[in-house]
């Protein structure tokens, strides 16, 4: 008895000390919460009032006749349309972020379509930089957005008789690392010829026709240069890591030179380096009905066609298993996989 009397003196003393410092949950409500919450929403605000998005089609002819780099000068000069909030006023009062730009491509039961999504004070630039480089495309304004030919819910779109898989993918090792680009798909000489993007077209164009497969790149321009510093960092690592072996003539561990290999890595790195960078969001999602999906082909098919520039000793690409749209509850976090599974789709 008196312990529960001196437990319920305690709660009688301290409960109206508590409640007696509400001046002190304001203040560290207004400092700590309130600016994170006007950043949320003034950033938010910008992205809807200033960035709006025009989603345009990009018709490519059959034959193109151009190499693979003059795609790279097109996202070089993508990239020297950077932004970032430069005062406080920018940042605070007009919530300027880094613009955003969207590249897809979908395959509507076999026919596939090339788009973009771009803001709409960026639009000319980008349109004149791909014509710069591919005078023969066409570039052309939708109409109505083909997310919409489906439910906005995916309880609506399984009422209708469809299943979905969907995932995002992720570098398997630090970015620094390259994956394989069209320079080291083949030598200079016949870069002209060289399409590396065959290998997920023939994906996209081999589904049924009741099918769809969107792929969506999202990129947005590399603030600063902090990543520059890593990367030298371990380039830095990669130089003095040293071979060493056993002579036995000598009974002494001796030095020896890099492995072409090794050689190779550091080059690649380097050349990696020197690119403009961009933040990436690599996504695609695979909507068929019921009674013809199969996991096997949504999970693996658009995977398997990116993991083409896959090399074991610099960087391939692997699934975003906290994003896709499975669940068990033999995986982490093992509990309730039925919720989280929908919570995914």
């Amino acid at each position: 008895m008196e312990f529960i009397e001196a437990g319920s003196n305690f709660f009688n003393l301290v409960i109206p000390w508590m409640v007696s410092l509400w001046w002190l949950y304001l203040f560290i409500g207004l400092v700590v919460l309130l600016p994170s919450l006007w950043l949320s929403y003034i950033q938010d605000y910008y992205k809807r009032i200033s960035l709006r998005p025009v989603l345009l089609e990009i018709r490519i002819p059959r034959e193109v006749e151009r190499s693979p780099r003059a795609m790279e000068q097109i996202f070089t000069q993508v990239h020297a349309l950077r932004n970032a909030a430069s005062n406080i006023e920018e940042k605070w009062w007009q919530g300027e972020v880094p613009k955003t730009f969207s590249f897809e491509v979908t395959s509507f039961g076999g026919e596939v379509h090339f788009y973009m999504r771009v803001p709409g004070s960026h639009r000319n630039i980008v349109e004149a930089a791909f014509y710069a480089s591919y005078p023969d495309v066409e570039i052309m304004d939708v109409k109505e957005d083909y997310v919409r030919r489906f439910p906005k819910t995916f309880d609506e779109l399984f009422a209708k008789g469809y299943q979905i898989f969907g995932n995002e993918l992720l570098l398997a090792k630090d970015d620094a690392y390259p994956i394989r680009t069209y320079y080291d798909f083949e030598t200079p000489e016949d870069e002209s010829k060289l399409d590396p993007v065959a290998g997920l077209m023939e994906v996209l164009a081999k589904i049924g026709k009741s099918e769809d497969i969107w792929v969506q790149i999202v990129i947005r321009p590399h603030v600063d240069d902090d990543w520059k510093t890593a990367g030298a960092n371990l380039v830095k690592v990669l130089k003095e890591r040293a071979k060493t072996e056993f002579e036995p003539s000598s009974g002494k561990f001796v030095m020896t030179d890099r492995s072409p290999g090794d050689i190779e890595v550091l080059k690649a790195i380097e050349r990696n380096l020197a690119k403009p960078r961009f933040d990436v969001v690599i996504r695609y999602l695979y909507i068929a009905p019921q009674n013809i999906f199969t996991l096997n082909f949504g999970q693996r098919s658009v995977f398997s066609a990116f993991n083409q520039y896959m090399t074991e000793n610099l960087n391939k690409f692997r699934h975003n298993y906290d994003m896709w749209t499975r669940a068990s509850l033999w995986f982490s976090p093992f509990l309730f996989p039925r919720r989280r599974l929908k919570a995914r789709r």
